[in-house]
């Protein structure tokens, strides 16, 4: 396996959210690694060969978070990159559970909970029969990645994948960006889940997300009779 690029992006009002980011990944005894920041001025951070920052003017849009993960992942020297928000934090066994699935894919799902253990609005799918417009899924169906957006705070993605695919700067917000790049980079990439990586959204829900992700799970709740069809399915398919 090689190395890994994390490319995070922030705004950089908040250093030590950035640092605790940093420490979590260092902590994770990675062999080959780099850490390339963007946006934000970092001053409180220290920059090495390994931790690295790409200036960004602030002050042109705050919000143009396409124009950061191109930019981030750009520049990265390893072909897996990790794109993500300045608020995630890694679990202490994410590298193993990386290492043990491993990287046969163009893009990757993993698991992202709260700081309370709850999941969040990540692992769902679209227009897929038989449920909702929107519905999260179990992390143990399989074979609905073809139907699953692209989580904009959070994913892996082969280099070489995203730059024939990169994120359109004219969007300068978040869902909507989010939902354009997944109609466009979706139905051509080979896209896998693995709930053994798991990472944390550290910040605080506000109580409107809260109502409605928890709307979201106990609405998922209802399809369980639809989600052992789709395990069943799965498994006929790998004993044939």
């Amino acid at each position: 396996m090689t190395g890994i690029s994390f490319c995070v992006q922030t705004g950089g009002q908040t250093d030590h959210i950035v640092q605790r980011c940093i420490d979590s990944i260092t902590n994770l005894n990675i062999p080959e690694y780099e850490i390339i920041i963007c946006g934000g001025d970092t001053t409180s951070i220290e920059l090495n060969d390994i931790v690295k920052h790409i200036p960004f003017d602030e002050h042109t849009n705050i919000r143009w978070i396409t124009r950061k993960k191109n930019i981030s992942v750009l520049a990265a020297k390893y072909e897996i990159c990790v794109v993500f928000h300045d608020y995630i934090i890694f679990d202490k066994d994410w590298y193993n559970g990386f290492k043990e699935f491993g990287t046969h894919w163009d893009i990757c799902h993993h698991q992202t909970i709260q700081q309370n253990g709850m999941r969040t609005s990540g692992w769902r799918v679209q227009q897929y029969p038989g449920l909702p417009h929107i519905c999260m899924i179990p992390y143990d169906v399989e074979g609905l990645e073809q139907f699953m957006p692209i989580q904009g705070n959070y994913f892996c993605i082969k280099r070489t994948r995203y730059l024939k695919d990169p994120q359109d700067e004219a969007y300068v917000g978040y869902v909507a960006s989010d939902m354009e790049w997944s109609r466009r980079i979706v139905p051509t990439s080979h896209i896998r889940c693995n709930p053994k990586c798991i990472v944390i959204e550290g910040k605080e829900m506000n109580a409107q997300d809260f109502a409605a992700t928890r709307h979201a799970i106990q609405e998922a709740l209802q399809y369980e009779h639809v989600f052992q069809q789709l395990r069943n399915c799965h498994v006929k398919n790998l004993i044939l």
